[in-house]
Order: C-alpha cells, then structure tokens, then sequence
C-alpha cells in the first residue's frame, strides 16, 4: 500500500471519551499516512479543539505549542487517585473555600512556576510511561517541570464546591495539577 502525501492541519473537536492518540490513530489510518503528531494533549475526558499536523506540517508543531487557553472546573474537599473526575476518591475534606479565598490566592499561580505532572501521565520514567507505573501501583516521583501561567481567573461557582477556571498557559502544563496546587494551597484537598 502506497502511503498518501498530504501535508497540513486538521483541526478537531475532540468530544468526550477518546483520547488524543485515538484520534491522530484513526486519521492516519483513514489518510494512509504516518507522518503525524498533535498540538498538545487532550484526555479522553476533556472535550477542545485538538490541532492535528499531517506530513510536513509536524515540523510547524512548536509554532502553534506555545500558548494554551483552557476551561477547567476544581471540586474541593476530595482527593482523587489520577486527580481528575476518573480516579477514585483517596480522601475528603469539609473545608471548602468561599469565592472570595480562592480568588485571592491565584496570583500565587502567575507567571514561571515549577509544576509536579501528575502521576497518571504519560511521561516517560525510565522508558516507561507514569501512568502505567501508577495503575500497578508502584511509589514514584515525576520529575517538577517549568511551566508559565500568564492568566488565570475565577469564572463562577456552579455548586457548593465546585468552581470553573480559566487560563492562559504554556504548553506542557497539567491543569489536573493547576486544579490539585490551587486545592492544597487552600487546605481543601
């Protein structure tokens, strides 16, 4: 079979329940190429625009890495396993922050900050990806990154604990970490 020449972008809306590489799999299989990456990682319950470069496209990649803007709500009072609605609750707290605590603490976040990936991630450890490591449960530490945070704001409570967020950031950032540091830093996790 013949692989196809095409060189651009394709940009998707990733709807829940697949995950990035699911995605880039079946383009490059229904294209017939296999030249092909993506601007950043969505999780498979995460919806968002997922860049897709095609061919000669993939060497513009880090053009188009290097800011982000996302939606992303926190629950405080819970810790989860994989720090996201998937994992299983670890542990509880009946201290939930008002509006007017977690507002004044973001500045904290602004600017270059070293970030702890979480766990369930698909960095690599010695070859191997985190959260493979994790799902065995085994004890290890990723490795702090340098990430920027050039906004971040409060939108608006949706319930009792539950607040949506938004920011401006460079690539490589977790927002599952965003939403674990700003919960710590509250004494709500």
């Amino acid at each position: 079979m013949i692989e196809n020449k095409i060189d651009g972008w394709l940009f998707i809306d990733k709807p829940i329940g697949i995950s990035s590489f699911s995605v880039i799999r079946k383009i490059r299989k229904k294209l017939n190429t296999k030249k092909i990456g993506h601007a950043g990682t969505l999780d498979p319950f995460a919806t968002g625009v997922l860049g897709i470069a095609i061919g000669e496209a993939t060497k513009s990649i880090d053009y188009l890495n290097d800011k982000k803007e996302y939606e992303f709500n926190i629950t405080f009072g819970e810790s989860k396993t994989t720090e996201d609605l998937e994992g299983e609750i670890l542990d509880s707290t009946r201290s939930i922050p008002n509006k007017k605590e977690i507002i004044a603490i973001l500045k904290n976040f602004l600017g270059v900050i070293e970030q702890d990936p979480p766990k369930h991630s698909a960095i690599k450890m010695n070859g191997i990806r985190s959260y493979n490591l994790a799902r065995k449960d085994l004890n290890f530490e990723t490795k702090k990154r340098k990430i920027v945070i050039y906004d971040l704001v409060h939108i608006r409570q949706l319930n009792e604990h539950t607040h949506k967020f938004k920011t401006t950031c460079s690539s490589g950032t977790y927002i599952r970490s965003i939403g674990r540091d700003i919960a710590i830093k509250l004494n709500s996790l």
